[in-house]
């Protein structure tokens, strides 16, 4: 996707600005601790940031099945 700077923020090239997100690039398994980052993410969106989106993109890891 083709981004411009309009304002001081980047938009997208149709010139809606861009979503704000974080991204985690990880295998999902218990050892990363994707529990923390959820409470962080409601956290912030809570506090400050009500449109965060979070983006969680990696493979399946050792015993990642709730138990």
């Amino acid at each position: 996707m083709k981004s411009t700077a309009a304002k001081g923020r980047l938009t997208t090239q149709e010139g809606e600005p861009f979503q704000d997100y974080l991204l985690s690039v990880s295998t999902i398994e218990p050892r990363k601790n994707h529990v923390t980052l959820l409470a962080a993410w409601e956290n912030m969106r809570a506090e400050k940031y009500p449109h965060l989106k979070l983006v969680i993109v990696g493979m399946l890891g050792w015993d990642h099945e709730a138990s």
